[in-house]
């Protein structure tokens, strides 16, 4: 992780009611995607997306993982436009 993603201001840069913001200092979640996706036990996932349609229940797999964000962003836009009106 980068210096400046230990800031959790950083959510109010993007500001939409449909995205929810969650701040995880000690990195657990990070952890447990790095783990769903393989990277292994120490690894911290970070500057990903994953994907669920509206209808996925718990221990379903996304729809779509991307990482970087910004180099993933092509999928990104492609995984979400079935569910933007």
């Amino acid at each position: 992780m980068l210096a400046g993603d230990a800031n959790p201001e950083v959510a109010d840069l993007l500001v939409d009611n449909r995205a929810t913001h969650y701040w995880d200092g000690q990195r657990r979640l990070g952890r447990a995607v790095g783990r769903m996706l393989g990277l292994g036990d120490r690894a911290i996932a970070w500057d990903v997306f994953l994907v669920y349609g509206p209808d996925a229940k718990w221990g379903d797999p996304p729809k779509a993982v991307g990482s970087p964000v910004i180099s993933a962003s092509d999928m990104l836009e492609r995984a979400l436009r079935p569910f933007v009106r």
